[in-house]
């Protein structure tokens, strides 16, 4: 899994309630080095409708320890009858 690219589009990610995103992790596959890079969720948030959320696993070593975690990395609308690319 690759570092998190800061300087990337985050979409609208900045205005997703933490909360909603915080669930979100719940239902997530266990992050690990046997998982792909990105994950992509969509759901129904209460505030701003349907959105698409795109979380990326990440690993934070000390020492001999290895955690791995997902993070939310970018949020988008999602529109009526569009395709998934």
């Amino acid at each position: 899994m690759a570092g998190l690219n800061l300087s990337a589009n985050n979409g609208i990610l900045g205005q997703v309630p933490g909360d909603e995103l915080s669930d979100l992790k719940v239902g997530l596959p266990p992050a690990g080095s046997d998982q792909p890079e990105k994950i992509v969720v969509e759901f129904e948030s209460a505030r701003l409708g349907p959105i698409r959320v795109t979380f990326q696993g990440m690993k934070n070593q000390r020492r001999a320890f290895q955690t791995w975690f997902w993070t939310p990395c970018h949020a988008e609308l999602v529109q009526p009858g569009k395709v998934d690319e």
